[in-house]
């Protein structure tokens, strides 16, 4: 058994990789998605135009133990999803 300096036992641990995270992974699969087919172009002004996603504009979104600002592009790559 590995000891540290407080003799507690060293354990092996996965890294945790960024890219392999979730929102990673969307951003890097719906991207291009929503730029270049037409179905993508027509979420994202579907979403453009509804009111209730006009209310979510320049707002913080809770996302566990962060938050970030409200993006349709990020609604729209979650919906085709």
């Amino acid at each position: 058994m590995n000891l540290g300096k407080l003799q507690i036992p060293k354990i092996d641990i996965e890294p945790f990789a960024f890219i392999h995270d979730f929102s990673t992974r969307t951003y890097v699969q719906y991207a291009e998605i929503l730029g270049k087919s037409t179905e993508g172009r027509d979420v994202v002004e579907a979403l453009t135009n509804d009111q209730r996603v006009i209310a979510l504009s320049d707002r913080m979104i809770s996302s566990g133990n962060t938050s970030s600002r409200f993006e349709i592009k990020t609604l729209a790559m979650w919906f085709l999803w």
